[in-house]
């Protein structure tokens, strides 16, 4: 309750129902806010497990390829794929680390200050403050999708990649 300037306290008249309205949805919306970090997370680390076991077999494949032909161009293009595609699983993996994240509630000893504080006041005050953590929370799952999505390129387009190496190797060799 103490983030906001003393400026926006709001006016006395402030119906409690309103307050406890836009409490109530703020709560909602943190709370589903909640549940979307999670289940990211969950993606998240199922795409850099699955990155992870195929850059392992995908490098295990073509040095044991490379032990039996010596082609040095396969060898080459395999392991870029297997780093690109593990560099994708890092970066998701990334993408579900721990990060500081608002949960819905609030800390008793925030309303305990302030109790002589009419309630509506204190209720309207809460609600501003969820106002802020949506913003802040919006900006942390904004930026956690972004760097899932970079590290889901990364491993997809890994084959894509390794292909072309081993094109330009084959004509320039």
């Amino acid at each position: 309750m103490n983030e906001l300037h003393e400026s926006t306290k709001p006016h006395e008249e402030i119906a409690l129902k309103f307050a406890e309205v836009s409490l109530k949805q703020g709560e909602i919306y943190l709370g589903h806010q909640w549940q979307s970090g999670i289940a990211s997370d969950a993606r998240a680390t199922t795409v850099a497990t699955v990155f992870a076991a195929f850059s392992a077999l995908i490098a295990a494949a073509v040095i044991s390829y490379w032990e039996t032909t010596s082609d040095f161009r396969i060898l080459f293009s395999g392991v870029l794929c297997a780093f690109q595609m593990g560099l994708g699983a890092v970066v998701c993996m990334h993408a579900a680390r721990p990060v500081e994240f608002n949960c819905p509630g609030n800390n008793p000893d925030n309303w305990l200050e302030n109790y002589r504080e009419p309630l509506n006041s204190m209720i309207f005050w809460e609600a501003k403050n969820y106002g802020i953590k949506i913003k802040e929370n919006d900006n942390v799952l904004r930026r956690n999708a972004k760097t899932l999505v970079f590290g889901l390129n990364l491993g997809i387009l890994s084959p894509i990649v390794s292909f072309a190496s081993w094109l330009v190797l084959i004509i320039f060799s």
